[in-house]
């Protein structure tokens, strides 16, 4: 069975992948409580200091969890290993932004590199995120009620253009920060909605989208 320490230890993949890699006792406490948390279907609160390296100490031990196969874990319910593990999902929420990018872009590649398992990230971000294509058309269509010539027309028709072109709607793939007045016309609400997910690690010719990609991937950052 795989473990958390094979991949963070000094002897682990990471030491082997990585010439500067500095090897964390706490880090590797956290993943073997985290590890255990997640067998025995039991929460977990732990307080870390900055250079403890969390981010790794959480997304190992999650991933094996997730992508464990015959035997490495069994039926958590009854202690009876199965023959084939249904897909296990765990979704980690961010406070913040550069949490967020640091996951995304940068530790979970890592991981995917060295865990030697098959594993996909997405990140899913809070509805204000996401422009709706219905409310920006209502929007142009009553421009010239809602705003006066200038900025926010301008703004406006921007956005139009930037909708044509841009992959997923998320205000983070917009070149500029739009006024509240003009975002707040065309932000997706509860009935119009962009799409569900941005962007997802581990598909190299992923076609899945929206919340079919959400069902497949086993690990889904929040950020709101």
């Amino acid at each position: 069975m795989l473990t958390a320490a094979e991949i963070l230890g000094p002897d682990g993949r990471l030491a082997k992948r990585l010439t500067d890699y500095e090897v964390r006792p706490q880090q590797l406490e956290m993943a073997s409580s985290v590890a255990t948390a997640l067998s025995d279907r039991q929460h977990l609160m732990v307080e870390a200091g900055t250079g403890v390296g969390k981010s790794f100490a959480y997304l190992v031990p999650a991933i094996l969890a997730t992508t464990s196969q015959e035997g490495d874990l069994g039926d958590l319910s009854s202690g009876d290993p199965v023959a084939k593990q249904p897909i296990r999902r765990v979704v980690i929420s961010t406070h913040t932004i550069s949490l967020q990018e640091q996951l995304l872009h940068k530790d979970l590649p890592l991981l995917n590199s060295v865990i030697p398992r098959e594993f996909t990230a997405l990140l899913v971000k809070g509805r204000n995120n996401y422009v709706s294509l219905r409310r920006l058309d209502s929007a142009l269509k009553r421009a010239d009620s809602l705003f006066d010539a200038g900025t926010e027309l301008e703004q406006l028709q921007q956005i139009r253009d930037w909708a044509k072109e841009s992959n997923d709607g998320s205000l983070s793939d917009l070149r500029f920060r739009p006024k509240p007045s003009v975002w707040d016309e065309v932000v997706s609400d509860s009935r119009h909605h962009y799409t569900s997910c941005t962007v997802c690690i581990g598909c190299a010719s992923c076609d899945i989208t929206g919340i079919h990609c959400l069902r497949e991937c086993h690990c889904d950052v929040i950020s709101n």
